[in-house]
């Protein structure tokens, strides 16, 4: 890497996010010794360059929406109506069956019950024909909450996912 960076003129830290990039789009490998190869030959490199900066900055958008949806996942935490502890179990992914009569919520009898109504089992594979797939992680009065693997979270109404069919069991 050293060598590389030499011959780019690039800081460390740069060309460390080029590299990530240009691994995560599928164009470099990099073997567990740190030796950079391409996954394929270019034929024309003008032309697989325009492709390789679409592949990059359509990565990097698909990470901040994914990265915007964490963000939006924990300032509902603030708003939660149902036990805190249930929460944020769910959201790595641990199922909790609430109340604690620990958290604020739980202490003062205002935690919200899931509905009894769940379409989907929770940490189930659903299918969404715009997110991806997804897990659903938790629901919460007339709501559920999925992983999407494209996007990242997203909190549905069930009633509305189930009438106009927005999601697909993945079995």
């Amino acid at each position: 890497m050293k060598q590389l960076q030499e011959k780019i003129e690039l800081s460390k830290l740069k060309l460390s996010k080029l590299l990530n990039s240009l691994t995560e789009i599928g164009v470099l490998k990099v073997s567990p010794s740190g030796e950079i190869s391409l996954y394929k030959e270019f034929d024309n490199l003008e032309e697989s360059s325009k492709e390789i900066v679409q592949a990059i900055n359509q990565s990097q958008k698909q990470r901040q929406k994914f990265e915007q949806s964490r963000l939006e996942m924990m300032r509902s935490y603030a708003d939660v109506k149902g036990c805190r502890r249930e929460y944020l179990l769910n959201y790595f992914s641990e199922q909790y069956n609430s109340p604690c009569n620990n958290c604020d919520n739980c202490k003062a009898g205002v935690s919200v019950e899931a509905t009894s109504h769940q379409p989907y089992a929770l940490n189930s594979q659903v299918s969404h024909k715009e997110w991806g797939l997804g897990t659903v992680l938790r629901y919460e009065g007339d709501k559920v909450t999925i992983l999407f693997n494209q996007v990242g979270y997203k909190t549905l109404d069930i009633q509305t996912a189930l009438l106009r069919r927005l999601l697909q069991r993945v079995t």
